[in-house]
């Protein structure tokens, strides 16, 4: 299997044999192997990129992936050789979209613009990864207001048919991702210190089951975030 996704995996996988991995986790790596047959392209959204789009999120705001690899990082993870990609096309543009993120600094106005253009099956979930990878790249508020227009939709699904991915992957990244961001960009957060003292104590505490909008809920008290009637009713405000 090609590095990115080699990497990604053989973290997880260790985790399953040696019995540190939850339910959850064990289940996503059972559909995740199962999916590597891959006739249906949105099992390599679904089960590949995506997954490793949240983990060049988190290595980029980390600091452990250098812009100076992001291309190769890039040419590893789309080796159309290492798939049954149905639509080519669809695949070349989701990678262009990464490159046009990672290495042109595209924002998200720009992102519309030639999306809007794109026409193929799985042209929805491909902007939902590029708004989790124009996150990492925004401003803090922003990266806030990207995430929750798709949260809104997004949440039950996941959290009520992909429950191994809601749980193994979702969570972890949110909690993760706000870390990292508060960590890289303290002055973006209005009261920083009570986020940090009680705000990110408040959310470890929370189920696992409600945590993204209590995540959510604690972030709209510390940034400037566009609170639309449908986003209120999500973080229950």
């Amino acid at each position: 299997m090609l590095a990115e996704v080699q990497q990604f995996y053989l973290g997880a996988e260790k985790k399953v044999k040696e019995g540190d991995a939850g339910k959850e986790q064990a289940e996503f790596i059972k559909q995740a192997r199962s999916s590597r047959s891959l006739n249906d392209d949105l099992a390599v959204y679904l089960y590949i990129l995506f997954p490793v789009s949240l983990d060049f999120s988190l290595r980029i705001l980390s600091g452990d992936l250098k812009k100076e690899y992001y291309q190769t990082s890039i040419d590893s993870l789309f080796d159309p050789g290492k798939y049954n990609v149905v639509d080519l096309n669809e695949f070349n543009y989701a990678k262009s979209i990464f490159e046009k993120i990672m290495l042109d600094g595209l924002d998200y106005p720009e992102f519309i613009e030639m999306h809007n253009k794109q026409e193929s099956a799985n042209k929805d979930f491909i902007y939902v990864i590029a708004c989790f990878l124009l996150s990492t790249f925004s401003d803090s508020s922003k990266a806030a207001d990207l995430q929750l227009a798709n949260l809104v939709t997004l949440d039950a699904t996941f959290k009520n048919t992909i429950t191994s991915f809601y749980n193994f992957q979702l969570i972890p990244y949110f909690e993760q991702f706000w870390s990292l961001k508060f960590n890289n960009n303290t002055k973006d957060f209005l009261k920083a210190d009570d986020l940090r003292e009680r705000g990110f104590p408040l959310i470890k505490k929370t189920p696992a089951s409600e945590k993204i909008k209590k995540i959510f809920f604690v972030l709209s008290c510390h940034l400037k975030i566009a609170l639309s009637e449908e986003i209120e009713r999500f973080i229950e405000l």
